[in-house]
């Protein structure tokens, strides 16, 4: 009995190139996707970590009294901060909290501080 060949026995060499082709494309888009999702969770980190930086001098500036002086210092994660405080007006400074990361990403917060007491009696 004489056997007839099967044409449709399996994929040819172009159409397992053209998969592997498109299979590989697929990935390298998820790895790309991967890392870019990595790097926005560590950048939003580090916002928090220096939102916490900034909050804690300007608490400790408060507290400790010295609200009109100039300090520098550094985070334990070496992470250099300034605090400075500018008069802008009799009794009005402008406060100016600043936070450079070891990646030179440099974050500030400004405020303005009244000093004096508020007198509400006389407001209508």
């Amino acid at each position: 009995m004489k056997r007839v060949p099967n044409k449709q026995a399996g994929f040819s060499l172009l159409e397992t190139l053209i998969a592997l082709l498109l299979l590989s494309a697929g990935l390298v888009a998820i790895m790309q996707a991967f890392a870019h999702s990595a790097e926005a969770w560590r950048e939003g980190q580090e916002k928090m970590r220096v939102q916490e930086v900034l909050r804690e001098i300007v608490t400790q500036s408060q507290t400790s009294g010295c609200l009109d002086t100039q300090v520098e210092g550094e985070t334990a994660e070496s992470w250099s901060w300034t605090y400075e405080v500018e008069r802008i007006s009799d009794g009005h400074n402008e406060i100016r909290v600043s936070v450079k990361t070891s990646d030179s990403n440099e974050y500030e917060i400004r405020f303005i501080k009244f000093a004096g007491e508020l007198d509400f009696h006389d407001a209508k």
